[in-house]
């Protein structure tokens, strides 16, 4: 569009993106940070908004790091990283509270500072790296912001260095085996994504991502999977398991598929303090090691504010809140004795859970699966209120209907476990319309330099 225009950044937004206003128009600017002044090429012009690209610092923010007082360009989607950490801190504590304060219009009797973690990089134990065709090589890294273009990343600083030495051997003996990589727009080629899965112990998981599956020789896959196993033991490099999954659907999602274990395990464990989680290929569990840590001992804190025996984990994954929680309190109180039950639209993550409670040797559970807004309002009708309930929904929250049987439930005290501060925002309204009153509110940071961030309140019936 060859039109540019000089901005102050006054706000990011949940994208990443700069915030600025000029002459009423509201921008949204890449690769800027708040309190950056940058000159910006506009690349789309709408009706009530602009979006731009950086090209230039004219004056660089207070709020970022020395090191990128001269780099615009942060890659990865950790579109935070220019700032220095403590101001990353100030600002997501800010977002959550303004943003409550705006769509609930709701008193919280207690507002908490943010939770931080110890180092703002290599805290992930999870990565999924898109693979592409570029004119016959191999492409490997992330996608661009909006577009499925790839920019070519090994070593992203949020994940595990050991994930940068596993990728490049990859690479390596894809080209050496004449493995080809995905052709998006042809829905031609093997190898679409990566997904490495790791733990506090060190061990790796590995599963390739195929569109087909170049990998069907048994004497293909046997050398190339030894060759890996070789060079990354001469790295220290610990592998526990290498699983292929192949899925033909034209799909951006690295999962499901027909999978197949070419080494080892297809499982991992992970470990939150004494409790110990089985994780499938799929299996949902939360990717940052130190912030699963924080998030969780906030919940346990928040729940021994109140007197329980049951407990009801709504989409409860593999099981982890619930059965952390109760393991914790068991130990801590011999006489003891949770009745705890889960609910897990995923029928394989259920099957997880049941396996998680016997491996930590909980007792009294039952875990069904089904979707939160059918299973809950049958068990609002056939069981009698528990004493709390959990509830730690996707990015879109606890579904109306499902809210309705939490409510018509009578619980006296339910913990909200959040990934989205507006859709949490919208469902504290709604709670509070119907009787509870928020006490305590925390922010959880388990992805430095990203926009992310988890939340946990705890509410309590007062009408």
């Amino acid at each position: 569009m060859n039109e540019f225009v000089t901005l102050e950044i006054i706000d990011m937004n949940e994208s990443g993106q700069g915030v600025a206003k000029n002459n009423g128009t509201v921008y949204f600017v890449n690769k800027a940070v708040i309190g950056d002044i940058v000159e910006a090429e506009i690349v789309l012009s709408k009706k009530n908004y602009k979006v731009a690209n950086t090209v230039k610092l004219v004056n660089v923010s207070q709020f970022r790091k020395p090191e990128f007082d001269d780099i615009l360009d942060m890659p990865y989607g950790l579109s935070m990283q220019a700032l220095q950490y403590k101001h990353q801190l100030e600002y997501k504590e800010n977002k959550v509270y303004k943003t409550i304060e705006k769509i609930a219009k709701i008193d919280i009797s207690k507002k908490n500072s943010i939770v931080g973690l110890s180092s703002e990089t290599r805290y992930r134990n999870k990565g999924v790296f898109p693979i592409r065709d570029d004119n016959g090589k191999i492409k490997i890294g992330a996608f661009e912001r909006a577009s499925h273009n790839i920019v070519e990343v090994l070593d992203n600083i949020a994940m595990p260095q050991s994930y940068a030495f596993i990728l490049e051997e990859i690479k390596f003996l894809a080209e050496k085996y004449k493995i080809s990589a995905y052709n998006e727009l042809r829905h031609k080629g093997a190898l679409k994504f990566i997904s490495i899965r790791s733990n506090n112990m060190d061990e790796h998981l590995i599963i390739l991502h195929l569109n087909n599956d170049e990998l069907s020789d048994s004497n293909k896959q046997a050398e190339l999977t030894n060759e890996l196993l070789a060079r990354l033991n001469a790295k220290d490099i610990k592998v526990i398991g290498i699983v292929k999954a192949v899925n033909s659907k034209k799909t951006n999602f690295a999962g499901g598929g027909k999978l197949s274990t070419l080494y080892g395990k297809n499982y991992i464990f992970n470990n939150i303090e004494e409790t110990k989680f089985k994780l499938g290929v799929n299996s949902f569990f939360q990717v940052s090691t130190e912030g699963v840590y924080k998030l969780y001992n906030e919940v346990a804190r928040m729940a021994k504010l109140v007197e329980f025996n049951s407990l009801w984990d709504i989409y409860c994954g593999v099981g982890s809140i619930g059965i952390y929680l109760t393991k914790k309190l068991d130990m801590q109180n011999s006489t003891s004795n949770i009745r705890l039950k889960g609910l897990e639209y995923v029928e394989e993550a259920i099957n997880f859970a049941k396996e998680n409670a016997e491996l930590n040797d909980i007792k009294n559970t039952h875990f069904k699966a089904g979707k939160a807004e059918d299973v809950l309002p049958l068990w609002q009708k056939k069981y009698s209120a528990p004493d709390l309930i959990i509830v730690d929904p996707p990015r879109k929250g606890v579904d109306k209907k499902a809210l309705d049987a939490i409510i018509k439930t009578g619980v006296k005290n339910i913990i909200y476990v959040s990934c989205k501060v507006s859709t949490l925002a919208r469902d504290l309204k709604i709670l509070s319309d119907a009787g509870y009153k928020c006490l305590e509110l925390t922010p959880v940071d388990i992805f430095p330099m990203s926009m992310h961030c988890e939340l946990v309140c705890i509410l309590e019936r007062t009408k």
